[in-house]
């Protein structure tokens, strides 16, 4: 079990990894075992985090998820998959750059709602927990000038520790 303040530094360490991650367009890596991957690592001190997701060239599909190891550990995950055309990337880049630049929670992806011009991004987190330590949500972007869905993703995620599965 993760003490309150373990929690905290594995959530600073996410924020720090996303700060400089996917929505910054850093350099990408891939993993040899997984064809297709494209991965961000991040090291922190004793923790190391890893973004990995997959896209597929004939659709726009995609999915991926976020580990984060504390001295080769697991501590905590996130998955998402979904699908996004091209042209709402850098929108959906925004508004996840708009969370993780305030440190803001929000099921680890961006705000409930970012607009910009015709363009607006919707988050929906879960109603029974949006918790750094367990949680889900939805997402998506819709361009309002034509009335059409852009992309969305489902994700969720927890803090691997026991605590989550008492039975009250």
């Amino acid at each position: 079990m993760f003490t309150s303040k373990e929690i905290e530094e594995i959530q600073e360490v996410f924020f720090l990894a996303m700060q400089a991650g996917y929505a910054i367009n850093p350099p990408k890596g891939t993993i040899i075992e997984l064809p297709g991957s494209k991965t961000i690592n991040f090291e922190h001190g004793e923790y190391r985090l890893l973004d990995c997701w997959f896209t597929t060239p004939e659709n726009s599909a995609s999915w991926g998820f976020t580990m984060i190891w504390r001295r080769g550990i697991p501590v905590w995950t996130m998955t998402y998959q979904g699908w996004y055309l091209e042209r709402a990337i850098p929108f959906l880049k925004e508004a996840l750059r708009f969370a993780y630049s305030h440190n803001l929670w929000f099921g680890g992806r961006g705000p409930h709602i970012h607009s910009h011009r015709d363009l607006r991004y919707v988050n929906t987190t879960g109603t029974t927990s949006n918790s750094f330590e367990l949680f889900r949500g939805a997402e998506r972007v819709v361009d309002f000038s034509q009335g059409k869905v852009l992309g969305w993703h489902q994700f969720q995620g927890m803090i691997l520790h026991d605590r989550l599965y008492e039975v009250s």
